[in-house]
């Protein structure tokens, strides 16, 4: 089952490794490979969508917690850039 988060301008949709962004007008606006998105991570886990908001999308992605921001005017995505990893967290 696909994750799904609305936010006021976006309904963000992670099914497997697809991101999709819609607007309000259920258009959509962009949509990526999250494998795609962060090349440099090895592994074969499924990403998982931890939280949106209108300028941002939390990842988990095998084991590294992923930021990307929001374009407004396009919906579209930047690359994400890692914000952490399991390692942080066990030591």
């Amino acid at each position: 089952m696909p994750a799904v988060i609305t936010t006021n301008n976006f309904t963000i949709v992670l099914n497997d490794d697809k991101l999709v962004i819609i607007s309000g007008k259920l258009k959509i606006k962009h949509q990526v490979e999250v494998s795609a998105l962060a090349e440099d991570v090895e592994g074969n886990q499924s990403p998982e969508l931890l939280k949106a908001d209108d300028e941002n999308i939390w990842i988990l992605y095998n084991g590294h917690l992923y930021n990307t921001i929001i374009k407004q005017k396009t919906g579209q995505v930047n690359r994400p850039y890692c914000m952490a990893t399991e390692q942080c967290f066990t030591g």
